[in-house]
């Protein structure tokens, strides 16, 4: 458990120690703050939209195996950055080293935390299936808050003939949405 927590505690070490250097690499890279901005968003974006990566790798190839591969790849990808000649090789070593962290970080530390808790792989899983289940209840939400937008947009500032269509847009539309409130009300008086 030392192991794996020393191990995981690299990805939290490298998400902050870039701010520590941030004034030596405008002077050595010549980047402008926008540039800075990047070296750590680099990091901290994909970190955030791979990190479930690692569990679901873990389950697949093996907890040790891919934790260990994690860390010797964020071995290089760490030397690749502290040698890096531009900041384009820079940037592009902290998103290898953010892949790294991503899979090294669940799959260990964040498998013993979780067991430690009590709850087990096949739990997580079990949640994140029904989670995944509203999945498409948050889509007609998106599409139908989309289709308020342009409607609100198009009464605001459009022309005639975009209100003309709009008006027979919004009769299919409400159609459409009291068929599927029907079926819906149907759905749940049989159960």
């Amino acid at each position: 458990m030392a192991a794996t927590i020393l191990g995981s505690s690299l990805a939290f070490i490298d998400g902050s120690v870039v701010n520590v250097a941030l004034p030596a690499l405008a002077r050595q890279l010549h980047a402008d703050p926008t540039k800075l901005s990047w070296a750590i968003n680099a990091y901290l974006l994909p970190l955030g939209a791979l990190i479930l990566l690692g569990g679901g790798l873990g389950d697949h190839f093996g907890r040790r195996r891919v934790f260990l591969l994690g860390l010797m790849l964020f071995t290089g990808a760490s030397i690749l950055c502290a040698a890096a000649p531009t900041f384009a090789w820079l940037l592009a070593g902290r998103g290898v080293v953010t892949v790294d962290n991503g899979v090294a970080t669940l799959t260990e530390l964040g498998q013993n935390l979780l067991a430690w808790r009590g709850i087990s792989s096949e739990t997580a899983h079990a949640f994140l299936g029904r989670a995944a289940k509203f999945g498409d209840v948050f889509k007609i939400r998106r599409e139908l808050f989309e289709v308020a937008g342009l409607a609100r947009t198009i009464t605001w500032t459009g022309t005639d003939e975009q209100k003309q269509q709009l008006a027979e847009t919004r009769t299919k539309v409400l159609e459409a949405l009291r068929d599927a409130k029907k079926t819906l009300h149907r759905v749940l008086a049989s159960d």
